[in-house]
């Protein structure tokens, strides 16, 4: 009898690939995007939405990974 001892392949490229997406975003985030978010409610004048927008802004960029 055959017994697999571990998951296929693919499976554990699709997680390994998963980490690492999630990683570099979590990066990008830290990097790029926190630092202009205070630019970005000042230009648009968000005044006390600031967290329902940031809010939105940040998920429209998890959005894309969809697409």
């Amino acid at each position: 009898m055959d017994i697999q001892k571990h998951k296929s392949s693919f499976y554990v490229f699709l997680v390994v690939a998963n980490a690492s997406l999630g990683t570099f975003f979590f990066g990008y985030m830290i990097g790029v995007f926190n630092p202009t978010q205070e630019c970005m409610e000042t230009v648009n004048e968000w005044g006390d939405n600031k967290a329902l927008y940031d809010g939105l802004v940040t998920g429209i960029l998890f959005l894309k990974n969809f697409i």
